[in-house]
């Protein structure tokens, strides 16, 4: 027998599902810069881009349910969204499943064809003064 009746979520689920599909552009840009506010915080939504331009073949593909679930892993470890460092190499690993991804990022950085310009640098280089 087919149970019929509604499944009910806990409470403190977050379920969004805003119909992306069905919005207009306009009101899609507004919710992509309201979410781009919210990277670094528990607020983020998985639309906007949060990761360091290393990561951007990995990233870009996730859905936005696991964007926020690995920006979230970013955070819980003490780590900035938007930087590549080993740590962040591991973060991604372990949620995707893949220990390719340390190896590869670890010998990218050493490559003598790994760009100056975006290279790890200070916190305030990058992003001005930490608030």
């Amino acid at each position: 027998m087919i149970d019929s009746a509604p499944k009910k979520w806990p409470e403190d689920t977050f379920i969004f599902d805003a119909g992306i599909r069905s919005i207009s552009h306009e009101m899609h840009l507004k919710l992509l810069a309201m979410d781009r506010e919210n990277v670094g915080t528990p607020d983020y939504m998985g639309l906007a881009y949060f990761w360091h331009y290393d990561y951007r073949h990995l990233c870009r593909p996730l859905s936005t349910a696991r964007c926020r679930k690995a920006h979230e892993l970013i955070l819980k470890a003490g780590l900035h969204p938007a930087e590549s460092t080993p740590a962040h190499d591991r973060v991604l690993a372990d949620y995707l499943r893949d220990e390719s991804i340390i190896t590869y990022f670890a010998q990218w950085r050493t490559s003598p064809d790994y760009p100056e310009w975006y290279r790890p640098t200070t916190k305030d280089e990058t992003r001005g003064k930490e608030k």
